[in-house]
């Protein structure tokens, strides 16, 4: 699948990439929707946001494949 002169590590990393589950930062999240994080944080207390992952007790981040899912659920047809 990759070639040997990869690591197994970096083979890991890539595959995890490769299928969509690149974490963001929230800052990265943010910019990617073209939201302030302050927005960002008002949809996720009000559980109205992209799905996330606590990283740590203070770091929030979101993976590449949520946000594209929640980008998909709000396109709409026509107005």
């Amino acid at each position: 699948m990759f070639p040997s002169s990869v690591s197994s590590e970096h083979a890991a990393v890539l595959a995890t990439e490769q299928a969509g589950m690149t974490v963001l930062t929230e800052r990265e999240a943010a910019d990617r929707l073209r939201l302030s994080i302050v927005t960002m944080r008002r949809m996720r207390w009000a559980g109205s946001g992209p799905r996330f992952v606590r990283l740590s007790e203070k770091r929030i981040g979101y993976r590449e494949a949520d946000l594209n899912h929640w980008l998909e659920a709000r396109t709409s047809k026509a107005s």
